[in-house]
């Protein structure tokens, strides 16, 4: 019954924020000595934008079930990783980024426009896949561009991650588990 009404939030909520995300597990199970089985599990994540504006996705350390959005968007974007944050991207127009690689998942930024999907495999080995799935969705933020780029929040984001080459370049990405939920209890 949990899991029932746990779909059905997620296509409620998908619904209402413009995003459609479909999941395919695959599980593989590997036995090094014959005796002793692992299982290697991966959760192929197809994120689509389904409405008419730019969508911006981003992972975040807080649950998005548990804010406003507007709240989410300025912690995320006000959160320190070291000296910066991505705010500090925005509002500081003297940094260069001279790197071609993005640090995955602090600094992720993916805008999606209409119709545009992106690719997220995640893979972990002996754990339960519909928690890992469960946690690993309370922690994707996505919303409608507007919602950055308004007076009252961070104008100008799309041209700054645009100038300082901060979005994620390629239509996939490839994440560990293990890693990701290091950084988030980090």
């Amino acid at each position: 019954m949990k899991k029932i009404l746990f779909y059905f939030f997620i296509s409620i909520s998908s619904s209402l924020y413009g995003q459609d995300i479909s999941v395919e597990t695959q599980k593989y199970y590997v036995s090094a000595n014959g005796t002793e089985v692992d299982t290697v599990c991966c959760l192929n994540y197809q994120v689509r934008n389904i409405s008419a504006t730019s969508q911006v996705m981003m992972f975040t350390e807080d649950d998005v079930n548990s804010m406003p959005m507007k709240q989410l968007i300025k912690k995320k974007l006000k959160r320190r990783y070291g000296d910066f944050s991505l705010a500090f991207f925005v509002w500081d127009a003297n940094i260069e980024n001279n790197s071609d690689y993005v640090l995955v998942p602090h600094f992720f930024v993916k805008i999606l426009q209409p119709n545009e999907s992106f690719n997220i495999t995640l893979f972990f080995q002996n754990e339960d896949d519909s928690l890992v799935d469960s946690l690993f969705r309370n922690h994707i933020l996505i919303c409608n561009l507007e919602d950055i780029e308004g007076n009252d929040m961070f104008l100008g984001f799309k041209a700054a991650i645009n100038n300082l080459h901060l979005e994620y370049p390629y239509p996939s990405l490839t994440l560990s588990w293990s890693q990701f939920a290091l950084w988030l209890h980090g």
